[in-house]
């Protein structure tokens, strides 16, 4: 297996390599391979570190180290853009969800509110001010800011506020489950079992705000059309940028490009509007199998063996 990766690279947080390490690292514009090994598994993408793990065991890059004994308890605790803290928990019949105000009080198990689920969660994905959930059954979950209402993808009361985890009633209108969910900065994605991609959001604050990698995004979810209508089996989202990941294996980017996260090259504008291939140097017999997404930065996923006819 092969790990490609373009992007935001200050930290070398994209450098396994040990020699390769730079005092003044440049980002990577283009998609390089970062590692390579039999059996490569992404773990977490921090804004300055990258947590992977191969057959030599834990590979770290970047900013700072974990100890391989705090790398559950670590990676238990899904960070959300504000800095807050999400775990959760399957059991016999069930789940819970408890949210807490920091990293750092979820260390100390200080929780800010638990809730529990008569399904087992799937998935959680965060974004800067909240979180998506998927349970097992293919239904999608939100909680998050108020503020941002449009980011939860469902109508906000009484009954169901930001602030706790509530169904995404739209997405069960479509006749079929939803088998993968991605977010960052202000955009959130669901991904159907027949490979239909759907996406809500709202715009980012500030006067300096990074543009949406899809425009017009609003609290609806809405269907993405991808090349002339690909079906898609892997998705992520950046803090501005999106990847894709057709059935056919080829990947389309799109969004936020400033630290090169689109792997388009140097030549490449700060911003793409529209789906892009991207040109992956790939091996023969090799193909992409699984997209992900740091704030700033992609990564593609490798592995070789006979393709289908």
């Amino acid at each position: 297996m092969r790990l490609f990766a373009a992007g935001f690279n200050t930290w070398n947080q994209l450098v396994f390599d040990p020699s390769l390490i730079k005092s003044e690292p440049e980002d990577l514009t283009e998609a390089e391979v970062i590692l390579e090994n039999a059996n490569v598994q992404v773990i977490a993408i921090w804004p300055a570190h990258t947590l992977l793990r191969t057959d030599q065991g834990l590979q770290q890059a970047g900013a700072s180290t974990i100890q391989p004994s705090d790398v559950t308890e670590f990676t238990k605790i899904i960070v959300n853009g504000a800095g807050e803290g999400l775990k959760f928990e399957n059991k016999t019949h069930g789940s819970s969800i408890r949210i807490f105000t920091t990293f750092g009080t979820a260390l100390d198990d200080i929780q800010r509110g638990q809730w529990d689920f008569d399904k087992t969660i799937s998935q959680v994905a965060p974004y800067d001010v909240g979180w998506v959930i998927l349970f097992d059954d293919g239904s999608v979950g939100t909680v998050g800011d108020p503020r941002f209402a449009d980011c939860l993808g469902r109508e906000v009361t009484a009954e169901n506020p930001a602030e706790r985890p509530a169904k995404v009633q739209d997405l069960d209108g479509l006749g079929e489950p939803v088998r993968k969910v991605a977010a960052g900065g202000y955009t959130v994605m669901a991904l159907t079992q027949s490979g239909g991609l759907y996406a809500w959001g709202a715009q980012a604050p500030g006067s300096h705000r990074q543009q949406l990698p899809i425009a017009a995004l609003n609290g609806v979810p809405n269907y993405v059309e991808v090349d002339g209508d690909v079906d898609i089996q892997d998705i992520a989202v950046g803090e501005c940028h999106a990847i894709t990941l057709s059935t056919e294996g080829e990947v389309f980017v799109l969004g936020g490009n400033r630290n090169g996260q689109l792997g388009l090259g140097q030549a490449a504008t700060d911003h793409v509007s529209s789906w892009t291939k991207l040109d992956i140097p790939l091996r023969e017999n090799e193909r992409v199998v699984g997209v992900f997404a740091g704030a700033r930065s992609s990564f593609l996923l490798t592995e070789e063996g006979t393709i289908d006819p």
